[in-house]
């Protein structure tokens, strides 16, 4: 039988506009990490911001052990939430970190990985912000950026040291306490497995570099550490 090769998304997107098809096109500068390869839904539709899509947040296995979505494998290009689960993070990676703690004592699972895009803050969130409000549907580091231009809140970083934050506890970039290069090829080890089943991966594919042929999703076909060549 042919090799299985990973599907890798290492960016963090920039901008964001809709195209006259429905999908959302975008464009990415930054390599972070992983995103799960993906075509965002539009808000309002199925899975998207507005509308009845809500965040379609599912408790991913505490062992590990996700082999995907039967609504995804398989399925092509199909659209997924702008908010939610993208992917699960795998036993191997997990062991590493099987939970974070919370602000008040207690542990959470650090199981779930999400896209790029934020629910939005609130004085609830960072008191810094009185009554501003950083609004929902930007990526991660907008919404930094955001909360960085209001007084008072300068320091405050939404994420952790590894790319996630919240409760449930996601991921949505980085993973770099996840993964390490292989020592043999310098490709990163695989992380997580994605909606339609395929593995999520570090920054750096053979040789310990970034790639140069990300396709229009971020994602690219390859040899990786647990393909078997």
């Amino acid at each position: 039988s042919s090799p299985s090769h990973g599907r890798v998304v290492l960016c963090q997107v920039t901008w964001l506009r809709w195209l006259p098809n429905g999908i959302m096109g975008c464009r990415t500068t930054k390599l972070l990490g992983v995103v799960a390869p993906m075509i965002l839904a539009q808000p309002g539709g199925n899975g998207g911001m507005g509308g009845g899509g809500g965040n379609p947040h599912f408790e991913c296995p505490d062992a590990g052990g996700f082999a995907g979505d039967s609504d995804y494998i398989g399925a092509g290009l199909k659209p997924i939430p702008v908010r939610g689960n993208v992917g699960c993070v795998d036993a191997g990676p997990l062991a590493t970190r099987p939970t974070v703690e919370n602000r008040r004592g207690g542990t959470r699972p650090a199981t779930n990985i999400y896209g790029p895009m934020e629910a939005g803050f609130t004085s609830e969130n960072h008191e810094c912000l009185g009554n501003v409000v950083v609004p929902a549907g930007m990526d991660t580091r907008l919404a930094e950026a955001m909360l960085h231009a209001i007084d008072g809140c300068e320091d405050r970083e939404i994420l952790d040291f590894c790319g996630g934050h919240a409760t449930p506890y996601h991921y949505h970039e980085k993973m770099s306490c996840l993964y390490e290069d292989d020592a043999t090829t310098g490709h990163s080890t695989r992380i997580g497995t994605a909606l339609d089943g395929h593995g999520l991966y570090g920054k750096h594919v053979d040789g310990g570099v970034e790639p140069d042929d990300l396709d229009a999703c971020g994602g690219r076909v390859g040899v990786t550490p647990d393909s078997g060549g």
